[in-house]
């Protein structure tokens, strides 16, 4: 099932890769929340990798010519495969969603509406988490501005894999780095910044992101933590910021030395970020479970916010 279906001649708009291995008790939604789009003109290419339960017989019973089979043997690994799936794409745009995720009806349309505008490379959208093992769906945060996004890489992975669209140039250029088996989006993203790629993301909540202890970011938390690590080491330093800045617990004569000079940099550096973006990074260098003194800690927040805001415009106009 390598070759293009018949009816699919021509390169549609949009390419949705999906890396799939074992994937034989989610991939029917997933696979049908991706043809039961509001769009219609996409391809589906499913990189089976390696599979050995009954994912190629789910597939295999999909009756739609946009459904596209790759087959990877032996298991080669999700990155690998998404890569895989990245490379035989023919759409002018690609999206992400892996096997165990789920895309609404009008993901597609209208992150391809917000790419359309011109003034974005790549585009997110809001996403709710969904714990498998208790039912509870708790929603994603989500930023929507360049700005924010490119700012809040010194902290976390602004953007949920599963629920990005790009230029395919983008991905075609930027293939994620096969050394990276964990945190390997949030690598990309980073190399992606680095690089000059323009963010966005729309508010709405376009994807079903599902947790379950089978997952290999649950399963190997150490490593994944390194990873993040090593990345945001790389993304702080390749701002011309000191390591020693890095967003992380601190005691609090330490943070109030360092914290609100970072965000002042990060304002500087690269524009106005919002008030909620620099609460959040700020909030990294404080430590959790403050009990009677967390109102003090969120009034120290929202001063340490607001004072990188008003540093890092007076040092941009300083700059010029």
């Amino acid at each position: 099932m390598n070759a293009v279906p018949d009816g699919l001649a021509a390169a549609p708009r949009v390419s949705v890769v999906m890396p799939a291995h074992d994937a034989e008790a989610w991939i029917d939604e997933s696979v049908r929340s991706v043809l039961g789009q509001t769009m219609v003109d996409l391809e589906l290419v499913v990189v089976d990798d390696g599979s050995t339960d009954g994912t190629r017989e789910r597939l295999a019973a999909i009756d739609d010519p946009r459904l596209r089979v790759i087959r990877l043997e032996p298991n080669r690994g999700v990155v690998a495969a998404r890569n895989a799936g990245v490379a035989a794409a023919r759409g002018r745009f690609i999206a992400l969603l892996d096997a165990d995720d789920i895309a609404a009806p009008e993901r597609l349309q209208r992150q391809l509406e917000r790419l359309e505008r011109g003034d974005a490379d790549l585009c997110g959208t809001g996403h709710v988490v969904w714990h498998t093992a208790t039912g509870r769906r708790k929603p994603g945060r989500q930023h929507l501005r360049d700005v924010d996004l490119r700012a809040l890489l010194t902290v976390y992975s602004p953007l949920c894999n599963s629920s990005v669209m790009a230029r395919a140039e983008v991905f075609k250029a930027h293939p994620y780095d096969e050394r990276f088996r964990y945190a390997e989006d949030y690598e990309l993203w980073v190399r992606l910044a680095e690089a000059g790629c323009r963010f966005a993301a729309c508010p709405q909540r376009l994807v079903t992101y599902r947790v379950h202890p089978r997952q290999m970011s649950t399963a190997h938390q150490h490593r994944l933590e390194a990873a993040f690590a090593a990345a945001r080491e790389r993304y702080v330093v390749s701002l011309g910021l000191d390591r020693e800045a890095l967003p992380r617990r601190m005691p609090w004569r330490q943070r109030l030395r360092i914290g609100p000079a970072l965000l002042a940099e990060l304002n500087a550096r690269l524009g106005p970020v919002s008030l909620r973006a620099n609460y959040e990074i700020y909030a990294r260098y404080q430590y959790r479970g403050n009990g009677a003194w967390t109102p003090l800690t969120r009034l120290e927040r929202l001063l340490a916010a607001l004072w990188g805001r008003w540093r890092g415009a007076w040092l941009r106009s300083r700059r010029g």
